[in-house]
């Protein structure tokens, strides 16, 4: 029998092309292309979906339902028009599908684990992740250091909790690039421009490099709780060689990311890190944080760095401006568990291993 699966698609205030978002849009992409696996999805949504079955809400369910949780304490209640097995939500939300099996995704535990480096309150996060364990949601978790950080966060049975990690598509090359940047003339610090990201080192050690090359900073502005140091963010990137890009749709990225010479991202705090992935999967050298999740998304197959190095950092950043052009190079077999087929099958036995252990009585 395959399962009956319904996932969230919430419209408004998401226009930022969020990773989160990015993972909703390939959890679904990934389920509808797997009939063997599973049946078509419900999707819970404010907004219109033609030629899927849908359980439509207002535009204001989602934001409404956070702002109950943050006065009471507890989850809005949603009803589907189509009974389904399992209600999958992309990321923690105080919403629950009362006839379904509740299954959550968990993309890092860093508002509890490093709460500097997040905008969401660490108490309040903490007390929805009790609230849905409590309810018997079951979790599945992007990388294997998440679910540990969850597990040791919630104290639930780890049976509920299963590492599916993360479906990544290969970037293709083909597409414009915006107007200045050549092939292979740029280095792309990508994502979030906040101080997790690191962009403040990340921006100081490609001025050290002393490549020649340019730095593009793409993605959305993110959470700077200190004005000063956002200040001083802005100072660096006035310089004639860093190109500003804001937030970019899918098609526009992806010959941005297969066209750098290297990916940029030594983060002081990830979950997965989406974008190294993708870059290695163009054949794009990638440079990240030697932190534990980098070793187990990434491996030997970028260069690991001190996040808090400048000149380690810098020195990655000319290794691979000076390495030459080769074609390329096979990735280690990790790799493989990013496809779509392989995360299909993952999620279907996390499903099976789920609706085993039902709910919590």
């Amino acid at each position: 029998m395959t399962p009956r699966v319904a996932l969230d698609k919430r419209s408004v205030g998401w226009g930022q092309g969020t990773g989160i978002r990015r993972y909703r849009d390939a959890l679904r992409r990934c389920i509808e292309s797997s009939p063997d696996l599973f049946a078509p999805p419900e999707l819970l949504t404010d907004s219109a979906e033609p030629g899927a079955a849908v359980t439509r809400v207002g535009p204001r369910r989602f934001a409404d339902a956070q702002k109950w949780f943050t006065l009471t304490g507890r989850q809005r209640s949603v009803a589907l028009s189509h009974p389904a097995d399992i209600f999958h939500w992309s990321h923690p939300m105080p919403l629950w599908a009362g006839d379904s099996l509740n299954v959550v995704t968990i993309h890092d535990l860093i508002p509890i684990d490093q709460p500097q480096y997040s905008a969401i309150p660490r108490r309040r996060f903490r007390r929805l992740l009790a609230a849905l364990a409590a309810k018997g949601a079951c979790f599945t978790c992007v990388s294997e250091v998440t679910r540990d950080a969850l597990i040791a966060a919630t104290g639930i049975d780890p049976r509920r909790a299963v590492c599916t990690w993360q479906p990544v598509v290969r970037p293709a090359g083909e597409g414009p690039l915006p107007a200045g940047l050549e092939p292979g003339r740029y280095v792309l610090l990508l994502g979030t421009v906040e101080p997790r990201k690191n962009v403040l080192r990340a921006v100081e050690a490609w001025r050290g490099s002393d490549t020649g090359l340019a730095l593009v900073v793409a993605g959305p502005e993110g959470h700077w709780p200190d004005r000063a140091e956002r200040a001083a963010f802005a100072r660096e990137l006035a310089h004639p060689n860093i190109i500003r890009l804001p937030w970019l749709e899918d098609a526009a990225l992806a010959p941005l990311i297969a066209n750098s010479r290297a990916l940029l991202m030594p983060s002081l705090a990830e979950g997965f890190g989406l974008p190294p992935v993708e870059a290695l999967l163009a054949g794009v050298p990638a440079i990240a944080s030697n932190s534990s999740v980098s070793r187990e998304i990434l491996g030997d197959a970028a260069l690991l760095v001190d996040p808090f190095d400048v000149g380690a950092i810098a020195d990655a950043i000319r290794r691979t401006a000076d390495a030459p052009a080769t074609p390329k190079r096979d990735l280690p077999s990790r790799f493989h568990r990013y496809g779509d087929a392989a995360f299909a099958r993952r999620l279907r036995l996390a499903y099976d291993q789920f609706l085993q252990l039902g709910g919590l009585d």
